[in-house]
């Protein structure tokens, strides 16, 4: 599959997840509400002792697929809405004319960071989809290519979500900010970035994609504008922290 297909297949990015984590942490029912990092872990298959017991982070390993540094003092999806968030963004997608489908694609897990009235100010989501995609290897010959040929390459396909983006109902704005690849030593992965604003606060978004060939891993992160010097070190930390398997 080439670079650009990709990309457009799963590219919507998290500050979409907003307004669903907020039905999380606010409108549904307290029985299905976000639980603690304890419960995420089982659902998880087991985390990793590698950080004291007072670490403010936690490594967790997906058996055969990630290992990523999540923040414990976070709340997470319990596994039935987790699911869920894969059926929202397929309808999500498809109202916007997006021809997306979410069956092979596996969220691992999806978390937020909320206020002391629920509302969300950060989130975090880390998938998998099980499809051919370019290898890591095509990525870092990709990585030597010039900056500008690189944002030719990715540019045009974050213009596509972010007018995609802009059909969604209580959005005022939503523009490009960055495209680029990123690497954390581990994945190169493409890094796209997105300034969305609604009437009550002003979104920073950001998506890596990271190509394994017969698959592809996904992080997506947004936080609210004004907390930005909190929530961009945790986000950036995380993102740091993933490697495969």
């Amino acid at each position: 599959m080439g670079l650009a297909r990709m990309l457009r297949i799963q590219c919507l990015p998290a500050s979409a997840l907003y307004s669903i984590h907020r039905c999380a942490s606010r409108r549904c029912p307290k029985r299905i509400r976000m639980r603690a990092l304890s419960l995420f872990c089982v659902l998880a298959f087991f985390v990793i002792p590698s950080y004291a017991t007072d670490s403010s982070f936690g490594t967790v390993r997906f058996s055969n697929v990630a290992r990523i540094d999540l923040p414990r003092n976070w709340t997470y999806l319990d596994k039935e809405i987790a699911a869920q968030l894969n059926t929202s963004s397929e309808a999500t997608g498809r109202i916007l004319g997006i021809p997306i489908n979410q069956g092979d694609n596996t969220i691992l897990v999806a978390g937020n960071a909320s206020d002391g009235k629920g509302k969300p100010r950060a989130t975090i989501r880390l998938s998998v989809r099980a499809r051919p995609s370019p290898s890591q290897q095509q990525f870092r010959e990709l990585a030597k290519q010039s900056p500008q040929l690189i944002r030719e390459a990715l540019l045009p396909v974050a213009r596509e979500t972010a007018d995609a983006m802009l059909m969604i109902p209580g959005i005022k704005s939503y523009k490009v900010v960055g495209v680029k690849l990123d690497t954390n030593g581990e994945l190169h992965c493409a890094r796209l970035s997105f300034e969305s604003e609604y009437s009550d606060r002003v979104v920073i978004s950001d998506t890596w994609l990271c190509p394994l060939s017969n698959r592809a891993i996904k992080l997506s992160s947004s936080y609210d504008k004004r907390y930005q010097a909190i929530y961009w070190p945790i986000i950036e930390y995380v993102w740091r922290s993933l490697s495969e398997k």
